[in-house]
């Protein structure tokens, strides 16, 4: 039995990945990524049995055989993703454009992809053959996703079917990166996100209470923890707030800990006590009637209860406070606000090409 060909768990966190960097760097149709956008939920959604799963079929042969089925699809996915890009870059370079829409300059694979397909296409003589050729391929790439999205919800139905052991939603694997962010800006230029600051900046601002909770939700790799900390540093916010305190939650939190790391940003001193009730008197005298913006950066945790917790404590603040939320997920938003979430859409295609050219070239221009 070949147990190792259906450890499946690991492949579906580096496709998932894969069409993360995928939407954040590819400029393509509003169809497609809308189906990519369905794969990752998806995807999602399974991730947090798959454990279960993969221990299950060394006893149940049906487990084993819906193991084979979304090993199946998840392969068909990442080849189909990696056809897309390719026409993407050539449909570019066709045009004599030759800008490779990337965020992230480090995609060695798609630069290889690039590089290979300028070779091959400057060598065409007729670009309307090519054309007629790309429009044809465009339509069955969406046939193909389209499948592989029925698909994926078909083995999505089976797999309640068996009861699987359900992780905590939306729980980060041990292959994500985890990673501890501050307030401090490390990025020399940022393109493309004024609007995105302004607008949050306003609502930071505002007397509305409604929006004393403000997330900010995107995929993985987008910005929101950038876009957070342009926001924190902005000039316009320079004495409105008497207090300003950032929390990285790159692990999932429980009460306890964000009491201990908002005092110690607070107070500037390490906490010592590990007391729950110690803690809320002292995050009471610390926050009461002062004025503050709380960044929470990377939430994962989406438990109500945990989030009710943190909420009745700080309330102690004064009107005006407000809170700031990064997270991948819409179901943290929704668990820890009322409010419409501010979603982060990939960079414009000017601002990928213009960030791409700042760290590709030396001066950030092209060489004539």
């Amino acid at each position: 039995m070949e147990v190792a060909s259906l450890i499946v768990s690991p492949l579906l966190q580096v496709i998932y990945e894969n069409m993360a960097s995928y939407l954040s760097t590819v400029e393509t149709s509003k169809d497609q990524k809308k189906n990519i956008k369905k794969l990752q939920e998806k995807l999602l959604i399974i991730q947090a049995v798959i454990e279960d799963a993969e221990e299950r079929q060394l006893k149940d042969k049906n487990v084993k055989i819906w193991l084979s089925k979304l090993r199946d699809v998840a392969y068909d996915a990442d080849n189909l993703l990696d056809e897309i890009t390719t026409q993407v870059l050539r449909r570019q370079l066709v045009k004599g454009k030759g800008k490779m829409v990337m965020e992230n300059p480090v995609k060695n694979k798609f630069r290889r992809i690039g590089a290979s397909i300028y070779e091959e296409t400057r060598k065409q003589v007729r670009v309307t053959s090519f054309t007629l050729k790309s429009i044809l391929s465009s339509f069955e790439m969406s046939r193909r996703l389209t499948e592989i999205v029925e698909r994926l919800d078909e083995i999505a139905r089976e797999m309640s079917t068996f009861h699987f052991k359900e992780a905590v939603a939306y729980k980060r694997s041990d292959t994500m990166e985890k990673r501890e962010t501050g307030s401090y800006l490390e990025e020399l230029e940022v393109f493309g996100r004024t609007e995105d600051v302004k607008k949050i900046v306003d609502l930071l601002l505002s007397s509305d209470a409604d929006s004393w909770v403000i997330p900010i939700v995107g995929i993985g790799g987008i910005g929101k923890t950038t876009l957070a900390q342009l926001i924190y540093n902005d000039q316009s916010l320079d004495g409105h707030f008497d207090k300003k305190i950032w929390v990285s939650l790159y692990d999932n939190f429980n009460t306890k800990k964000l009491l201990s790391e908002i005092l110690e940003c607070v107070t500037e001193q390490r906490c010592e006590s590990s007391v729950m009730s110690v803690l809320q008197s002292q995050f009471r005298d610390s926050l009461y009637g002062k004025r503050y913006l709380l960044v929470m950066d990377d939430v994962w945790n989406d438990v109500q209860e945990e989030w009710d917790k943190v909420r009745n404590l700080l309330r102690c603040g004064a009107e005006g406070s407000k809170i700031i939320v990064t997270t991948r997920s819409e179901e943290v938003a929704s668990a820890m606000s009322s409010t419409p979430p501010h979603h982060l859409e990939a960079l414009t295609k000017d601002d990928c090409w213009t960030l791409f050219k700042l760290h590709a070239f030396a001066y950030g221009e092209e060489d004539s």
